[in-house]
């Protein structure tokens, strides 16, 4: 069975993360024990506290302002996972307390999809020369963390015009390539999704396993295939 799962290691400046995708969750929950709670109180109380602290900002003055918030929170939620991704849970309980982080991260994410297709530039996509870098990748990190898969390829098609002049993040660019390419059954190009298959995790298929490297280095990706294997603990239970 292969499932994909989220990166639970903070890569390298350079190195965008991984996607993202909610795993499915488990066909019978177990109780979860006191030290599953802890670990779900520990997320709750985490997310809650970034939550307010956005509340209690005046509202932003445009688009890429309430960009920037949109994606604080939803990195946020993310990066509060790692902790139980780390932890010594049992699989069974690690995968019912994250489907519990997953019942309040989802609606967000459908969220920002919704509001982004209402924000699109009038010639499709944000621009690093017009509305910046920061706001292309968070606009970029919306559409990769979407369930929106017809729109996920609206918007590869409006970023491959793009990387060419340096208006798009060219490992943005990669990384959501690979990720359609992966959820349709097709071996990825650049390396950057991994599944859990068997209970291990491992970098989902490759397109061309001689020349990922060269294809990772073209589209701007720091690492090598194992470097990057490396940051995601490869080969770890899952």
């Amino acid at each position: 069975m292969l499932v994909p799962v989220l990166a639970a290691l903070a890569l390298a400046a350079a190195q965008p993360a991984p996607a993202q995708p909610a795993p499915p969750p488990p066909a019978e929950a177990p109780a979860l024990s006191p030290a599953a709670q802890q670990a779900l109180a520990g997320w709750k109380a985490e997310f809650a506290k970034v939550r307010a602290e956005q509340a209690a900002l005046p509202l932003p003055a445009g688009v890429v302002e309430e960009l920037a918030r949109r994606v604080a929170l939803e990195q946020a939620g993310r990066r509060a996972m790692t902790p139980i991704m780390v932890s010594d849970l049992p699989a069974p309980e690690k995968r019912a307390v994250l489907a519990e982080v997953w019942r309040e991260l989802t609606p967000i994410d459908e969220d920002n999809t919704r509001w982004l297709k209402t924000v699109l530039p009038a010639d499709g996509w944000f621009r690093h020369s017009r509305e910046g870098k920061e706001a292309a990748r968070n606009a970029w990190l919306i559409v990769q963390h979407s369930s929106d898969r017809d729109f996920q390829k609206q918007v590869l098609k409006r970023m491959e015009v793009l990387v060419s002049r340096d208006e798009v993040a060219g490992p943005d660019y990669a990384l959501l390539y690979d990720r359609l390419e992966m959820f349709e059954g097709r071996p990825q190009r650049y390396g950057s999704q991994a599944s859990c298959q068997d209970g291990k995790l491992q970098i989902y298929t490759l397109e061309d396993p001689a020349r990922v490297d060269e294809l990772r280095r073209r589209v701007g990706l720091k690492t090598t295939l194992e470097e990057y294997k490396a940051m995601m603990r490869v080969g770890a239970s899952c």
